[in-house]
């Protein structure tokens, strides 16, 4: 039970300091945005089967991506394509946003299980 106090230590820590705090709490409205593949793939309509045979895969392996919390840009931007959409990826630099550019992504060639 030692962790507790700790875990409270670092929570006041938190609290206490407004630049900690609002980064905690920029990051938590990031994840509140975020979608797992599987409710993007539901919300347009599609089974795990229709999005395989855009693949040329097996609807097991299509399961199998959306478990996963890592995988390659190529298969996710692979599997958003299968759905009808792009992938874009930023950089994006805090400091110097003019900086902030668009990434390429490789075109996606090969099976989308070559890219995990």
């Amino acid at each position: 039970m030692s962790g507790r106090n700790k875990f409270r230590e670092l929570a006041r820590s938190i609290d206490e300091d407004p630049v900690r705090r609002a980064r905690v709490e920029e990051l938590s409205r990031a994840y509140d945005a975020l979608i797992a593949l599987h409710e993007l793939r539901e919300a347009i309509g599609a089974t795990q089967s229709e999005v395989a045979r855009g693949l040329g895969v097996s609807q097991p392996y299509i399961a199998k991506i959306e478990k996963r919390g890592d995988m390659s840009l190529t298969t996710l931007s692979s599997y958003l394509a299968a759905l009808g959409g792009r992938l874009e990826v930023r950089a994006i630099f805090p400091e110097h946003p003019e900086d902030n550019v668009a990434l390429a992504l490789p075109a996606a060639g090969g099976s989308a299980e070559d890219a995990i």
